[in-house]
C-alpha cells in the first residue's frame, strides 16, 4: 500500500476493519471549491487562457480518531486525495507538489447537519494556462465559456480490481455560504466581461448524463450507461464501484464587449455601404468611372475582411460579422452588374 498523496492509509483501513466496513464504500466524498485570483491572456486564435486560482478540498475522515497526534495527524496514514488539473497546455509552469501542501485537521464542532466531526482540508495554489474551445458564430456579440477541471485520481485498495476513486461534490457541506469565489481584481480580460460562475460534478468516464432531448442511438447509450450510476447508501450518499463521480468543472462565462467592434468595423462597413450609392451620380454612359468607384470600395471591404481574419482563428462556419461583410460584397457585386 502506497503511503503518499492519493492513498487510503493504514489507519483508514484499520478503522474500516474494526467497524466491519467496506473500505471502497467508505472512501470520503470530497467537496471542491475554487477561488479565482486572476483570469487573463485569453488568446482567441490559439484557444487558451491563463488562470491563477486556489483549489480547496474538504472531506470527513473518521479514522483520524485513531491518530496518535490528534491535533496534527499524519495524513499518509489516513485518507489523502490526489487531484489533477486537466486541459493544461504545454506552456504552463510546473504544477505544485501536493506533498508540500499537506492537509490540515479542522474538527467540525457544530455538526448539526451530519457533516462529520473529523473534517480535513487542503489548499493548493495553481498558476497555469489551459485550453478552451471557443465559439465565434455570434461574433461580435458572442459569449465564451472558460473552464477549469480537476479530477481526483484513483486509489488502490486490496481486493478491489482497478482500485476506486473518491467522489467529488459541490462545496455545500462546509463552504456553502461562500461557494466558489471570484475576487474583484480577477477580471483581466479588457475585451470581455465576467458574467457568472457555474460548477458541476460528474463522471470523467460517463460524462454528465443529459437526460433530456436524447433520441436514437444517444438515448440507447444513455440508458446503457445509466445502469452503472451510483446507488444510494443509508447515510444518503451514493457509491457504485462501476461508476466514478470523480471530476469537477467550474465554468467562467464571459461576454464580449462589442462596442469597440461595432464602431471600428461595423460603422466603417456601414460608411462603405452608403458610399456605394454615390456611383449613381455618375452619368450612365461613364461605365469605367462607375465601376472604378465600385471596385475601390470593394477593395476597401476586402481590407476589413483581412483585419477580421487576423482577430479570429479559421473556423468552419460564418460569424455574424462575416455575414455582414459578405452582404456588403453581394451589394457591390449586384450594383456592378447593374452598371454593366
Amino acid at each position: 500500500m502506497s503511503s503518499s498523496v492519493g492513498c487510503a492509509g493504514p489507519l483508514f483501513l484499520q478503522y474500516c476493519k474494526d467497524n466491519n466496513l467496506d473500505p471502497a464504500a467508505q472512501i470520503p466524498k470530497v467537496d471542491v471549491k475554487f477561488k479565482l485570483h486572476r483570469i487573463s491572456d485569453f488568446d482567441q486564435k490559439k484557444g487558451c487562457f491563463c488562470a491563477t486560482f486556489v483549489l480547496m478540498l474538504d472531506w470527513n475522515d473518521p479514522s483520524i480518531a485513531l491518530s496518535a497526534n490528534i491535533k496534527k495527524p499524519d495524513f499518509k496514514l489516513h485518507f489523502w486525495p490526489k487531484v489533477e488539473i486537466i486541459q493544461t497546455t504545454h506552456n504552463c509552469p510546473d504544477t505544485p507538489n501536493l506533498e508540500d501542501s499537506p492537509p490540515k485537521y479542522k474538527p467540525s464542532k457544530n455538526n448539526e447537519d451530519g457533516f462529520g466531526f473529523h473534517r480535513a482540508t487542503t489548499t493548493v495554489k495553481y498558476k497555469t494556462e489551459l485550453f478552451v474551445t471557443p465559439q465565434y458564430s455570434d461574433f461580435p456579440f458572442d459569449s465564451q465559456t472558460l473552464q477549469i477541471s480537476c479530477k481526483l485520481l484513483g486509489i488502490r485498495l486490496d481486493g478491489v480490481k482497478g482500485g476506486t476513486r473518491p467522489e467529488v461534490s459541490d462545496p455545500c457541506r462546509w463552504r456553502w455560504e461562500e461557494g466558489h469565489e471570484l475576487i474583484r481584481e480577477a477580471d483581466c480580460l479588457p475585451e470581455f466581461s465576467l458574467v457568472r460562475l457555474v460548477g458541476k460534478a460528474y463522471s470523467s468516464k460517463h460524462g454528465p448524463f443529459p437526460e433530456i432531448n436524447l433520441t436514437g442511438k444517444d438515448k440507447e447509450i444513455y440508458e446503457k450507461s445509466k445502469k452503472s450510476l451510483p446507488v444510494q447508501r443509508k447515510d444518503g450518499s451514493s457509491w457504485n464501484p462501476k461508476h466514478f463521480i470523480d471530476q469537477y468543472t467550474i465554468q467562467i462565462i464571459i461576454s464580449r464587449n462589442s462596442t469597440s467592434v461595432l464602431w471600428n468595423m461595423c460603422f466603417s462597413l456601414f460608411v462603405i455601404d452608403c458610399l456605394v450609392f454615390s456611383a449613381h451620380g455618375i452619368p450612365i454612359n461613364s461605365l469605367e468611372d462607375r465601376m472604378g468607384v465600385n471596385l475601390s470600395l470593394l477593395l476597401t471591404a476586402m481590407a476589413f475582411k483581412w483585419v477580421l481574419s487576423d482577430k479570429l482563428p479559421d473556423v468552419p462556419y460564418l460569424t455574424t460579422m462575416e455575414k455582414y461583410v459578405i452582404m456588403t460584397f453581394m451589394m457591390l457585386f449586384f450594383q456592378g452588374m447593374f452598371f454593366w
